[in-house]
């Protein structure tokens, strides 16, 4: 019995394209979930409004940037 050959539907430039969208998918995601997680680990160990009020706001620069970058992508 001969096999048949599998013809590939997408071009190489398609699969190419493909790949760098779920790539940059991925990469918004995981910088989404390491800001998140930083801002909770900072909101869980703070113990005073001072040292909230230090570390915080490095999180909110974070996250506006990252917003700031998704909107270019």
């Amino acid at each position: 019995m001969e096999q048949q050959k599998m013809k590939e539907v997408r071009s190489h430039e398609q699969a190419a394209l493909e790949d760098v969208f779920f790539g940059q998918s991925v990469i918004l995601w995981a910088r989404w979930s390491v800001i998140l997680a930083g801002a909770v680990l900072v909101l869980w160990t703070s113990t005073t409004v001072a040292q909230l009020t230090r570390t915080f706001p490095f999180f909110l620069v974070l996250m506006a940037m990252n917003f700031f970058c998704t909107g270019v992508t």
